[in-house]
């Protein structure tokens, strides 16, 4: 089973309730080619589908009671990679959403086989859990609007029982703010040491002056953004290392110091596996928030051996000459387009869509005689239908 990100659209677009009932629901979906929207498997398959998003009692789930397909017609799509056969099924559910109370699954329906395409889908679906709830509903709600035109089933979901306001706020992760309602909001977009003084705390409106040192907490999310999908995990805010400059009486003054490392949002993520480098869509600042708080001592930076061979201050028998440099280079240009003018992934942009491309990478004190490791990421094709499968990209350095 694979989930597509799917947004709230008009829920209306080639689908109708035939019959409805407490708790079940038949519809008929009528397709039409041109409106099919695309889906492209790492095997570089493509699945064509549409989509519908219906409401569920929160305390139950949907199945598929019965299936009636129409008649097979001739699929006239221009096809630029292969189509994927052997689809299990012609109806899938995706995972549930949960908005505002609101439990929302998104039907697929995938239409094309190899065969051809069905021109019309009936299908009825059932629902399990509390099917006569009721609830009060603000029609003028701008919120309800926009639930009114996008939930297929908003008339019936009415009477389904929504996830109850304690179950919600409870669900919420605990995290550092829940302590205290004063903070000091720290930008940075660049990896490296930072040090901040007493004097420029104050300075931001929460005097940190006068207070013991080892009260002074960093606290930041990761730097990365949030995931697109509700229901996987959001990152927790996690304390940061740090190191105080106090003059050793554990009193911070307007002349200490903080010292920190702080990340950039777009860096080199070391990953057990392989390293990556990893980019923001949305920001290029990643935020720190200190804070203030005598219930816990804050994290600190701690002293270790950093020594080549475990020898400080003595002999060495090994020296580094060389090490390894990483350079990102990327420039976020443009999306891919189908010749349709369909755009099938709004997060993957790239740098451009001509034949040949030139850019000049400066960095110093290159070894001449040694390796350099070049990896492209990107995709090789067109968006004409073309068939050949004999694209490749040819990388030149210094040529």
């Amino acid at each position: 089973m694979f989930f597509f990100v799917s947004s709230l659209t008009d829920a209306s677009e080639n689908a109708r309730i035939v019959s409805s009932a407490n708790s079940s629901l038949t519809i008929q979906v009528q397709i039409i080619q041109t409106n099919l929207h695309t889906y492209i498997s790492e095997k570089n398959e493509v699945s064509y589908y549409q989509s519908l998003v219906l409401a569920v009692p929160y305390n139950g789930d949907i199945t598929l009671a019965g299936l009636h397909l129409g008649t097979l017609k001739a699929f006239s799509q221009t096809q630029q990679f292969p189509l994927a056969g052997g689809r299990d099924k012609i109806i899938e559910f995706s995972d549930p959403l949960f908005v505002r109370g609101e439990k929302l699954i998104t039907v697929y329906i995938f239409p094309v086989t190899p065969s051809g395409v069905y021109d019309e889908v009936e299908f009825t679906v059932q629902f399990s859990g509390t099917t006569s709830n009721g609830k009060a509903v603000s029609v003028d709600s701008p919120f309800e609007k926009m639930l009114s035109a996008s939930v297929l089933n908003y008339e019936q979901s009415k009477q389904f029982a929504q996830v109850p306001i304690q179950s919600l706020a409870s669900g919420a992760e605990s995290g550092p703010f829940a302590e205290n309602s004063e903070w000091i909001k720290i930008e940075i977009n660049k990896n490296g040491l930072y040090k901040l003084t007493g004097a420029q705390l104050d300075a931001s409106g929460l005097s940190v002056t006068g207070e013991a040192s080892a009260s002074i907490h960093l606290y930041n999310g990761g730097g990365v953004q949030l995931p697109v999908l509700n229901e996987i995990e959001r990152p927790l805010f996690e304390e940061v290392a740090i190191k105080v400059i106090d003059g050793g009486d554990g009193i911070f003054d307007s002349n200490d110091y903080i010292l920190f490392y702080g990340e950039s949002v777009n860096r080199w993520v070391y990953e057990t596996a392989q390293t990556v480098f990893k980019t923001h869509s949305y920001t290029e600042r990643n935020v720190y928030w200190l804070d203030v708080s005598s219930l816990t001592s804050g994290l600190r930076i701690q002293s270790s051996d950093a020594s080549i061979n475990g020898v400080v201050n003595g002999s060495v028998s090994q020296t580094l000459d060389q090490y390894t440099r990483r350079v990102h280079i990327e420039q976020n240009n443009i999306l891919r387009r189908w010749s349709d003018n369909r755009i099938s992934d709004y997060y993957t942009w790239y740098w451009t869509n001509d034949n040949n491309l030139s850019f000049f990478v400066s960095t110093e004190h290159i070894l001449t005689d040694d390796t350099v490791r070049v990896i492209l990421d990107g995709i090789t094709g067109d968006t004409t239908g073309s068939s050949d499968e004999n694209e490749a990209i040819n990388f030149y350095v210094n040529g």
